[in-house]
C-alpha cells in the first residue's frame, strides 16, 4: 500500500478501467502504457511522474504488482518463452 500511494500508474490504471470494456481484457505493457497515458493526458505532454518509456512503465508495474493483484485482481501471463508479459485486471 505504501509504495502504491500517489503512484501515477495506479491512477492511470484506475482511469483506464473506467471503460468497462477494459475489465478482463488481456493487454501488453505497451498497450496499457499508451492507452492509459492517452486517458490521462490526451494529446498533451504527460506529467513528469509518468514513465518516459514502456520499459520504465513495466518496471513500475512490477514494483507495485502485489498491490495491483490485491486492488484490481491483476493477473499476468508470460508468453514468447517468458520474454513477453500480458496483463489482465478483473475488476475496477
Amino acid at each position: 500500500g505504501f509504495l502504491a500511494e500517489g503512484e501515477v500508474i495506479i491512477e492511470a490504471i484506475e482511469a483506464w478501467l473506467g471503460n468497462p470494456q477494459n475489465i478482463g481484457r488481456w493487454v501488453t505493457a505497451r498497450e496499457l502504457y499508451n492507452e492509459a497515458q492517452y486517458i490521462l493526458w490526451g494529446a498533451n505532454k504527460p506529467d513528469t511522474d509518468w514513465p518516459r518509456s514502456v520499459k520504465s512503465f513495466g518496471h513500475r508495474l512490477k514494483n507495485v504488482k502485489d498491490y495491483l493483484k490485491e486492488r484490481f485482481d491483476m493477473e499476468s501471463w508470460e508468453y514468447g518463452g517468458g520474454t513477453m508479459i500480458k496483463y489482465r485486471f478483473n475488476h475496477a
